[in-house]
């Protein structure tokens, strides 16, 4: 898998997902994304020039009215589709986050996926590799 990671990218003040959203996601059985990663999406992004990211330059977190009208914004939106995908990231990870969710979701036998090797994101680049493999039922 190639993987975006949320520091270096406009993802950056979103945080990262851990494994309590992974099973929430699992257990609403959801396929479409949540008014959650709508409304963060519009109230929380910042740009997306990966270099910038890296030498510790995220731009600034939306003032308060800006955010107010951003998650208005973004909750209308999500009530506007009545279901239909909205494109947005649902999910932001690191290399090592990714990592942590492997290793619960393998203790809870929730995926025959294991990860063989996480690569680090490269400097100057916006996304890290993961190699799965398949594990024994």
């Amino acid at each position: 898998m190639v993987v975006p990671d949320h520091r270096y990218c406009f993802d950056h003040y979103l945080g990262p997902s851990d494994i309590a959203d992974v099973i929430g996601a699992h257990e609403e059985r959801r396929t479409v994304y949540s008014v959650a990663s709508v409304i963060k999406n519009r109230a929380l992004l910042t740009h997306n020039r990966k270099s910038r990211h890296w030498l510790g330059i995220h731009g600034s977190p939306p003032k308060d009215l800006q955010r107010h009208n951003a998650v208005r914004d973004g909750w209308e939106e999500f009530k506007a589709a009545d279901g239909r995908c909205i494109d947005v990231h649902a999910w932001q990870f690191t290399p090592e986050t990714i990592a942590a969710i492997f290793v619960d979701l393998n203790s809870l036998g929730l995926t025959a996926l294991s990860p063989i090797r996480i690569f680090r994101t490269p400097v100057f680049r916006r996304e890290f590799t993961v190699v799965l493999r398949k594990t024994s039922a």
